[in-house]
């Protein structure tokens, strides 16, 4: 049972109401982990609703036959490149009146994290 936040009075929303809710307070993201996900990323792109893409270096690293390295330089670079198409299409979405697509990935340590926001 899910009630309304108004101070004044507490009621039960609707199943209506809820859905609403929830829609209106929902993150759409998708994380892409693998090549085929880097071939697909201008079609996921397209989708209205989307307000998130996480670049899994970990299982990037794994498809890309260097598992578990991260800090590789062809994983760094893609998951840059990647970020790279996200903030051009970006560009597109807003011209389309779209909403923006944040961008993420793993910074494990203060040293990735430095590097990441650079």
């Amino acid at each position: 049972e899910k009630t309304s936040s108004s101070s004044s009075s507490s009621r039960v929303l609707s199943i209506a109401e809820c859905v609403q809710d929830s829609n209106r307070n929902s993150v759409v993201g998708v994380l892409v982990e693998t090549q085929r996900g880097l071939d697909a990323l201008d079609d996921i792109l397209t989708v209205p609703e989307l307000d998130l893409v996480f670049v899994a270096p970990t299982d990037l690293s794994a498809d890309m036959g260097v598992h578990g390295q991260i800090r590789h330089p062809d994983v760094l670079q893609t998951v840059e490149d990647t970020a790279r198409r996200i903030h051009d299409t970006n560009k597109r979405r807003k011209e389309l009146g779209l909403s923006h697509v944040a961008v993420g990935t793993l910074a494990v340590t203060a040293e990735d994290y430095v590097y990441w926001r650079e």
